[in-house]
């Protein structure tokens, strides 16, 4: 008798996209990048509950971990950008240096500002949910 394979069965859908100009594919309304070589191209995509897997001529191109909850969210590889895009890619670290780089009180007014957005989302997440 054979040893049952490590990961277990799971079933999948196949969906088919387009990879548009932003290097995104659309499946179940939330947007999975892919390598912007790409761009224009349709892919086969394996939709399973945990993993998108996108294909190229049976070629596996890339996979992302499934997204859920609130529509139109973005799963971004940032390898899978052009390098042009990579480097106006903003997010808090980015931010931070930016700021150290200008001097002490900005990096403080940046914390800060990180800090205010952070306790407004929460406020924001208890009004929805009537939490």
């Amino acid at each position: 008798m054979k040893a049952l394979p490590e990961q277990p069965f799971e079933l999948s859908v196949w969906k088919r996209a387009k990879v548009q100009l932003n290097y995104h594919i659309s499946i179940e309304k939330m947007n999975y990048s892919v390598p912007y070589e790409y761009v224009g191209n349709y892919v086969d995509v394996k939709v399973t509950k945990r993993t998108v897997t996108v294909y190229y001529k049976m070629n596996q191109i890339c996979t992302h971990d499934r997204l859920y909850g609130r529509i139109n969210q973005y799963s971004t590889n940032e390898s899978h950008m052009p390098e042009n895009h990579q480097k106006f890619q903003w997010n808090k670290d980015r931010f931070m240096k930016w700021a150290a780089s200008i001097g002490d009180n900005t990096s403080i007014l940046v914390s800060k500002l990180f800090l205010i957005v952070i306790k407004l989302k929460n406020k924001l997440i208890k009004v929805v949910c009537h939490c």
